[in-house]
């Protein structure tokens, strides 16, 4: 089922609930529940699945064994899918990710990391960069408490972060944005697949003292980061085009705009596959259509980014042994640098195939990667 967005009854659902948390009105309202609330977040988490990875709903009854509150009934439906979380209550939608609350290990870890240059100023520096774009904010935790402070829109809104010293009172630290009644699927989607990519950054940084990485993230997590982005770019433009200018072909190109797309996506596989210890499979790229495509693609941004994360030594030789028997002998460094420069020229014949076309191109260079996720930022002249 393609995902379309909850009807204005589903949250009508949770107004109800909140006002009879009970399990008189769950039995008489389950049906609803069912099928206006659960069943659009299933379908929500199928679409992104491809770009996200596994998902998991969450159950919608209270463990009440230890609360003052019996009320034996969430008054939310959320899921975490890859890295990321996505709920929806009364108060509308929210997403983001990060870490709702610590184990005392991680949190012994996380405050003497924070504490700590150039550590805590890097996490404080990521933090105030994902939260620049429109409504992203840090929730305040409590000094040896989860994070449980109010949320939302002004005036229930936490102040601002201001560095280090805030972040190490803190129990958690996610970026989030809550409370946005959406309307139209599609908005859903981008604001879904947004706000835990901007959030990203933060999130594998927090990973670190968590769980015993090290607190930096690779100089190439962008170079790959901006790499998929623009492949995906490139194949949404390609997608409303009739089947007769898909096979349109310039001179001086890999052929045509298909063919071309499946050759991109098609080879990046393979260098995943190599660069990544063959944790990732390879396919069969002439079988495939273009949503087909996009989806594989999607698929290689959290693997790219765990590839440099990994902070691979770029003098270890590896191998390619084909089908055919033949073999190239390569190390990390020249093959990461073959994996952007393929795309580079690849994305290139493209547009121009498009401009021949009459299409107008995407724009896809690195700044505007930049500035759509709000780590650039431009200022005006000032008169």
């Amino acid at each position: 089922m393609a995902f379309r967005g909850w009807p204005a009854e589903a949250l009508e659902f949770f107004d109800g609930l909140a006002a009879d948390n009970s399990k008189t009105y769950w039995q008489a309202h389950k049906q609803d529940y069912e099928t206006l609330v659960r069943a659009p977040m299933e379908a929500l988490l199928e679409e992104l699945a491809p770009e996200w990875g596994e998902a998991q709903i969450f159950r919608p009854y209270r463990d009440v064994r230890f609360s003052k509150d019996k009320s034996p009934y969430k008054t939310t439906i959320a899921a975490m899918i890859g890295e990321g979380y996505v709920q929806l209550s009364a108060d509308g939608l929210a997403a983001g990710c990060g870490m709702w609350e610590m184990a005392s290990d991680q949190l012994e870890r996380y405050r003497e990391a924070v504490s700590e240059d150039p550590s805590g100023a890097q996490l404080a520096a990521l933090v105030a960069q994902a939260t620049r774009g429109p409504g992203l904010h840090v929730p305040r935790g409590v000094e040896d408490g989860p994070s449980r402070l109010p949320e939302g829109p002004p005036p229930h809104r936490t102040p601002p972060i201001q560095g280090p010293g805030d972040l190490a009172r803190m129990a958690g630290c996610r970026v989030a944005r809550n409370g946005s009644r959406e309307g139209p699927g599609q908005r859903i989607l981008h604001r879904v697949r947004a706000d835990p990519r901007v959030a990203g950054p933060a999130r594998g940084t927090l990973d670190a003292p968590c769980y015993g990485r090290p607190m930096t993230r690779s100089p190439l997590s962008d170079a790959f980061g901006h790499h998929v982005w623009a492949t995906l770019r490139v194949i949404d433009a390609c997608l409303a085009l009739p089947p007769e200018q898909l096979d349109t072909s310039v001179p001086g190109t890999y052929g045509s705009i298909i063919d071309t797309l499946r050759h991109t996506v098609g080879a990046d596989a393979s260098y995943l596959f190599v660069t990544s210890g063959e944790r990732t499979p390879v396919i069969d790229e002439d079988a495939m259509d273009l949503a087909q495509l996009r989806a594989v693609m999607a698929g290689h941004a959290a693997e790219w980014a765990r590839v440099v994360d990994e902070g691979p030594d770029p003098d270890t030789m590896l191998v390619r042994v084909r089908d055919d028997g033949s073999s190239t002998n390569a190390p990390v460094g020249i093959r990461l640098a073959q994996v952007l420069h393929h795309g580079t020229d690849h994305r290139s014949q493209i547009c121009t195939a498009l401009t021949s076309l009459g299409v107008e191109p995407p724009e896809i260079d690195v700044w505007d990667f930049g500035l759509q996720d709000g780590r650039v930022t431009d200022t005006e002249p000032s008169t």
